[in-house]
């Protein structure tokens, strides 16, 4: 659900406020992962996560307005954006000031990646657990989602797991002590593919729910080595592929080499005849 507002968008540096025009400023009440956007001309400025490492204060903003708001995020409040609403909107305003503490009260908080700083976990936060709505994001380039879903006491309870690809989906409704239990749903680039119980598909090995490899490995397991293979190369962009081609092309051309040089010189002779 969002909600949707316009206001004069600044932006907080070198001891200035810098006017950056007039934004439309998207509230999304996300169940997992409620987010404060800004757009202009369509095309999207920046986007905040909604947690305890964003601040929000009103009638900061040296103006005459009252409907003014100061956002501050990042570890140590690093960045900070201001907006200037319209004095004639009161009533939108309103609106939209009191959607969002009710989400700033439902205690979001993020978790970020040491090495990279990029996101590694959203969600709703209670006596150092996420207990609730969650999402958890790969330590990737895209920091593409790993898993949407329920959390209670910093353990998967239901949820949608992602490869770093994005194009696989498995869905587990029943997590008992982070170990799936019951019927599971593949989706593989939106398409139902598989419907089953999770036992059946993944047969005896254990597989570690935690992992980054838990949706690729669950998916070799079912549909094969090469059908994964296939998906992976279907996935990358037309310079990757062309990477990839050139790379197996350079394996095999090496792979040819090492072969006929095995039978080259008098000890390759030798070879050849004991057909070793």
């Amino acid at each position: 659900m969002t909600t949707t507002i316009i206001a004069e968008f600044f932006e907080y540096k070198d001891g200035n406020w810098n006017n950056k025009g007039t934004s439309t400023v998207i509230l999304n009440n996300n169940d997992y992962h409620p987010y404060i956007e800004f757009k202009q001309n369509d095309e999207n400025i920046i986007r905040i996560p909604i947690s305890d490492f964003t601040k929000f204060e009103y009638n900061y903003l040296e103006t005459e307005t009252k409907y003014d708001l100061i956002i501050e995020n990042g570890f140590n409040f690093s960045n900070k954006y201001g907006l200037r609403f319209d004095t004639n909107s009161s009533v939108s305003f309103d609106i939209f000031k009191n959607k969002l503490n009710l989400i700033i009260n439902k205690k979001f908080t993020c978790i970020y990646y040491n090495d990279s700083k990029k996101l590694k976990m959203h969600g709703q936060y209670n006596e150092d657990q996420f207990n609730g709505n969650v999402t958890e994001y790969y330590n990737n380039r895209k920091n593409s989602i790993k898993f949407k879903g329920e959390m209670e006491d910093n353990e998967y309870c239901c949820g949608t797991f992602y490869n770093k690809e994005s194009t696989i989906q498995v869905v587990i409704n029943n997590i008992v002590n982070n170990e799936p239990n019951g019927y599971i749903t593949i989706n593989i680039n939106k398409e139902n593919i598989y419907e089953g119980l999770y036992e059946d598909i993944n047969g005896s090995e254990t597989l570690d729910i935690e992992s980054d490899n838990f949706v690729n490995e669950l998916c070799k397991n079912h549909f094969g080595y090469d059908f994964m293979k296939q998906l992976n190369f279907k996935s990358k962009s037309s310079n990757e592929r062309d990477y990839m081609l050139w790379k197996e092309l350079k394996e095999l051309k090496q792979e040819i080499i090492n072969q006929n040089n095995k039978y080259t010189g008098l000890l390759g002779i030798l070879r050849w005849i004991i057909g070793y």
